[in-house]
């Protein structure tokens, strides 16, 4: 198609900006925002052009919607040998909308849905802009750089509402290039979108002929993220768990932090055939997070993370009604003095328990006591060390934790102290009083010393099984059974199956109970295989086997770090970790096959944030 016959059947030309001569008002000088070059939480990209390399740094949290589709056609490689279709000297040159080669002609790239304005910075010498219509909120995938101060763009009565400034130039090198594509001239051959497109001379073409050569143009060659911001969906390290939940409706989630510490979710909406990925928070709280994250749903459409920061615990509220999303973050009260690890349970009738340890060493538990949807949020914060003091129990510090509850509505924190013992803290009604208790589990076991990788299944016949592995890497378990009473049994699992050694960080047991399986699975130290330990009935007490799940995962490779296990309610398993680089990876199995996936979502997701 040639440039002439798109322009005449595409009807993109309201695409393109408002002359100058119709951006008469000009508004008093404004002060760029804080926010703007220099911030650590901006992204910076690279775009190279046939002319050079204009770097620029994103504004990730002034404009993070915008900033987050920008990065959406980044990632995607839409941008690539897209042409610089638009340039006007002392005004703006644009791109972002078309692919072009002689002979083919101009094609228009596909576009992700408008996104709405965020109208807040200056629209100076350097900025760069999302290109609109003169609609407001429809600004998709075309781009200009300002090459002077267009301040009239910012006149919200005769720009509907003014135009979205979401980075700017990054530095001197890059604005020479911006100003030698300003420099070329520019053919006035065709209509609207490229009524002004710019051309390189000695290139066999003059500007006044259709097909062009490509030689003869500025391209978009490439896009590369060379520093992921508070907007780039990037996981941190694979020293936390890539936590995966099912939620009510039944969306597959799996939490992370990402680069600067904030929740990154990934998302499926089908099964886990597609994915999205959004930055949950770009600014939680004003305290730096740590790695600490812990997420569940709540009552209605609620969704809830929190992280741990400096000033506490953070919490984000998502709530989603007719077709609305909404987002509110604040720091829950009372909860300044916690520090450390973040473990949470959700207790049968949904309400959230949060566990954390002090800078004095007390353990606390912060808990949700008002599930309103969409009503204020109401959480108790309650020293457990004093519970455990008025029961004359020593508080233990747990170097590696997790939380469970019970079908019969105990609450239970389980981990191991420094010393590999196994404690379990827990609350259940009907006991002697309405105190917390703490029981040294290793000591009423016989349990050898445990390093980490605590994890915990419940089977069908109401039994509770803590696994974690001893210094070798044995993976072992301190089990119940109802009719035990007080007694809590050992064994050494990976010794009755003739298993390998595993890293401690990785184990994660879950059961199948409409097949009554138990099943561990974990990372073998040294070749990152993936280890299976299972027992079924009919095989007795001493019926543990093993294999190699990466054998039968087709596409495995290895894994590394810390796993993460959600069994679904139609018994699906999903193991979520990370791959050698760091990429966010899910394995998955079928119930009543042997059929195995992997999908490497760090790879395969496409953006999608708050709107």
């Amino acid at each position: 198609m040639s440039l002439t016959s798109l322009l005449r059947s595409s009807g993109r030309a309201a695409s393109s900006l408002p002359s100058r001569a119709s951006c008469f008002a000009e508004l008093e000088p404004r002060v760029m925002l804080s926010a703007g070059l220099g911030n650590p939480n901006n992204t910076i990209v690279d775009i190279d052009t046939t002319l050079g390399t204009i770097t620029v740094e994103l504004f990730d949290t002034v404009a993070p919607t915008t900033v987050s589709n920008f990065l959406s056609y980044v990632l995607d490689d839409r941008y690539d040998d897209t042409l610089i279709h638009r340039s006007v000297p002392t005004f703006v040159f644009q791109g972002g909308g078309f692919n072009y080669s002689q002979g083919v002609g101009a094609e228009a790239i596909d576009e992700f849905p408008a996104v709405p304005d965020e109208p807040s910075l200056p629209s100076v010498e350097r900025t760069l802009s999302l290109a609109r219509t003169s609609e407001a909120d429809s600004g998709s995938n075309q781009w200009f750089i300002n090459l002077t101060d267009n301040l009239e763009l910012d006149n919200p009565d005769t720009q509907n509402g003014g135009f979205t400034v979401f980075g700017a130039v990054a530095d001197d090198a890059s604005w020479a290039v911006a100003q030698a594509i300003e420099a070329l001239p520019v053919s006035n051959f065709f209509s609207a979108p490229f009524g002004e497109l710019p051309y390189q001379t000695g290139q066999g073409w003059d500007g006044s002929s259709l097909n062009p050569p490509d030689a003869a143009l500025v391209f978009i060659d490439d896009m590369t993220i060379t520093r992921a911001g508070a907007a780039v969906p990037e996981p941190s390290s694979n020293a936390v768990d890539a936590a995966v939940e099912q939620l009510e409706d039944g969306s597959l989630i799996v939490s992370v932090p990402n680069t600067g510490g904030q929740p990154l979710e990934y998302r499926s909406t089908d099964g886990g055939a597609t994915w999205q990925v959004r930055a949950v928070a770009d600014d939680l709280t004003d305290g730096s997070p740590s790695e600490a994250v812990y997420t569940w749903s709540g009552s209605g459409s609620d969704r809830f993370t929190a992280t741990m920061t400096d000033d506490g615990i953070a919490l984000l509220r998502v709530s989603e009604s007719g077709g609305e999303t909404t987002a509110r973050a604040f720091t829950i009260p009372g909860t300044g003095q916690l520090t450390g690890q973040l473990v949470g349970l959700q207790t049968n009738d949904g309400a959230a328990y949060l566990f954390a340890y002090s800078d004095s060493g007390d353990l606390f538990t912060v808990f949700e006591s008002n599930q309103t949807p969409g009503g204020d949020l109401i959480f108790t914060v309650r020293n457990l060390s004093d519970d455990l003091t008025a029961n004359s129990m020593t508080t233990p510090t747990l170097v590696d934790a997790t939380a469970f509850v019970t079908p019969w509505g105990g609450l239970n924190l389980v981990g191991v102290d420094a010393g590999g013992d196994l404690w379990s803290v827990w609350f259940a009604d009907g006991v002697d009083s309405d105190l917390w208790r703490a029981d040294n589990l290793s000591d009423i076991s016989g349990a050898d010393p445990l390093t980490g990788g605590v994890s915990v299944y419940q089977t069908a016949w109401g039994g509770i099984n803590i696994t974690g592995t001893t210094a070798a890497g044995q993976v072992a378990a301190v089990w119940w059974n109802p009719w035990f009473g007080g007694m809590w049994e050992y064994t050494n699992i990976s010794a009755a199956a003739g298993a390998p050694n595993v890293t401690a960080d990785s184990v994660v047991a879950f059961s199948v109970r409409g097949q009554e399986f138990l099943n561990i699975v974990a990372i073998e130290q040294g070749s990152g295989d993936l280890i299976q330990i299972f027992w079924r009935p009919e095989q007795g007490e001493d019926g543990w086997q093993f294999r190699s799940a990466g054998a039968i995962v087709p596409g495995y490779s290895s894994l590394s770090g810390s796993l993460s296990v959600t069994v679904q309610a139609d018994e699906t398993v999903r193991i979520s970790g990370y791959d050698a680089g760091d990429d966010v990876t899910l394995v998955s199995w079928a119930p009543g096959t042997d059929t195995w996936s992997l999908s490497n979502l760090t790879e395969s997701a496409t953006l999608g944030f708050l709107s």
